[in-house]
């Protein structure tokens, strides 16, 4: 009776054996439990292994699964043979020439010495696991995203604020006076200055909300030089900032904000990586670039390629680091030093420009970092300087406006009280609307700020479409990312106008719209 159950057990044991999911297989050890030979091994097993059963019978682990000591589970046979306490090897990565996968292994000696070893496959499991936490992490970066986007949309509004009069004001100065004052070309530098500023938030809502960017064409090279100086007046004297023989010219399809973004950044980063010791930072610029290392990098639709690189002296970047560096956020330096967003700014342009961006080692160590960007032809190049605006000519238009800032408000006064008929400031968008329900017959347009207290832009522009239809209005805002400023011209609002702007685009917008009623 007794070997007949044991008979039942050994078939009950055979048919698990050979239809069961999980790998099993049975090991002898050898010189004295240093290595093991298969004993036996499952079909489940054999299918994990990829190798069919008989060719597993009789051989050493060691020889069958060369990588079996390198992730330590030849270890944990060892252990278990000398001990007889059975062990848990961790879901770990088996990997030779042949195979890799992640198993997860059960380890026990049996009464006759024999190891057994039930094994499971889980590179599915751990491969489902890997795309989850990828998708995760790019939620994340999404949510970042969203809120750098917000946060853009609030400071870009306020800082437009700030900068419609520094570039108004600049502007009016400089209307005053002729191109060989020295207060003319004072002016011109606050003026350029602003709007390198305005353009830069623009960019900044460009890279956080997926917009449009007007497609323009830049010279690299007076741009470069003009950088030049202001790194060497803003560094120390033990900083040598230097740049090889420049091209004649050296046109992108970039704008010139976008152009200062990449130049700039690249260097204030060299400059940190060597401001400890008395480094150097080289910016090369070639036009056409025609060195097959380089071209290499990106596609063959474009026949010709503007090559910008940035070496410094430092020490380098780190090869596992150098996909990571342009990621947002990321940043080797303390919080006080920066923010991470300084490198992800530049690929974002790059990348939106046509071109490629990525770091390397210099020739004499340190850094180096090379922009590829398709050229454009040198004509129609964007200046970097801007002309004075002439004598403005009268507009016979009663102006009804509405902002609540302060600075904003004086500078329409100034920029439109001396050539519209009549105009009337308002602080409040209440004061604005009494005065046009009051007499809506006495004013031709009226120019409302968006974001306001209480009211909106939006409510001004319904209030006077309901009092009088007739009436254009004007939206003058410092947002650019909200999605219901969009369609703003085919509803209650005939024009949107993003600050800061300049006198003459504001006269012109005012004699369109009015015009057009």
């Amino acid at each position: 009776m007794e070997k007949s159950n044991t008979s039942e057990k050994s078939l009950l044991f055979q048919e698990i054996f050979n239809h069961v999911a999980t790998g099993i297989a049975v090991y002898e050890a050898v010189d004295d439990g240093a290595d093991f030979i298969f004993k036996d091994i499952n079909p489940a097993g054999a299918a994990i292994g990829k190798i069919p059963r008989e060719a597993h019978l009789g051989r050493r682990v060691t020889e069958v699964y060369p990588g079996v000591e390198g992730m330590g589970l030849l270890a944990v046979f060892r252990k278990v043979y000398r001990t007889g306490v059975p062990a848990k090897h961790p879901v770990t990565q088996y990997a030779d020439e042949r195979l890799s996968l992640w198993v997860e292994n059960y380890v026990a000696r049996l009464p006759s010495g024999d190891i057994l070893v039930v094994f499971n496959d889980l590179t599915e499991q751990k491969r489902a696991a890997s795309e989850k936490a990828e998708l995760l992490k790019q939620i994340h970066h999404m949510q970042k995203m969203e809120a750098l986007a917000a946060l853009a949309a609030g400071i870009g509004h306020d800082f437009n604020n700030l900068l419609m009069p520094i570039l108004g004001y600049a502007q009016m100065g400089m209307s005053q006076g002729t191109p060989s004052d020295l207060t003319f070309r004072y002016f011109q530098r606050i003026h350029d200055a602003a709007r390198r500023a305005k353009d830069l938030v623009a960019q900044i809502l460009l890279i956080s909300r997926e917009q449009d960017s007007v497609e323009t064409t830049t010279d690299f090279v007076p741009i470069l030089k003009e950088c030049v100086k202001l790194l060497r007046a803003g560094m120390p004297k033990s900083i040598d900032v230097t740049y090889s023989k420049l091209p004649e010219s050296a046109p992108t399809r970039a704008n010139p904000t976008e152009a200062y973004q990449i130049l700039m950044n690249l260097a204030v980063n060299a400059y940190h990586a060597v401001r400890s010791t008395k480094g150097t930072v080289t910016l090369e610029l070639e036009c056409p670039c025609r060195d097959a290392r380089f071209l290499k990098r990106v596609p063959s639709e474009f026949a010709s390629w503007v090559r910008l690189s940035v070496l410094d002296t430092g020490p380098g970047v780190p090869p596992e680091l150098r996909e990571k560096i342009f990621d947002p956020y990321f940043t080797t330096k303390s919080p006080e030093e920066g923010t991470g967003l300084g490198l992800f700014i530049v690929s974002g342009v790059v990348q939106r420009l046509g071109g490629t961006v990525w770091v390397d080692d210099a020739p004499w160590g340190g850094a180096a970092f090379h922009v590829l960007l398709p050229a454009a032809s040198a004509q129609a190049v964007t200046s970097i300087e801007e002309v004075c605006e002439g004598p403005m000519q009268s507009l016979d238009v009663r102006v009804l406006a509405v902002d609540d800032d302060a600075d904003v408000r004086q500078l329409l006064e100034t920029y439109l009280k001396s050539v519209v008929s009549r105009l009337t400031v308002c602080e409040t968008p209440q004061k604005a609307m009494h005065l046009f329900q009051q007499n809506p017959e006495g004013f031709d347009v009226v120019l409302t700020d968006y974001s306001m207290p209480q009211w909106t832009g939006l409510d001004v522009a319904r209030s006077v479409k309901t009092v009088r239809p007739s009436t254009p209005v004007v939206m003058l805002t410092g947002y650019r990312t909200f999605a219901e400023l969009k369609d703003l011209e085919t509803s209650v609002v005939d024009r949107v106008v993003y600050k800061p702007v300049t006198r003459s685009d504001l006269l012109n917008v005012l004699k369109e719209v009015v015009k057009a009623s």
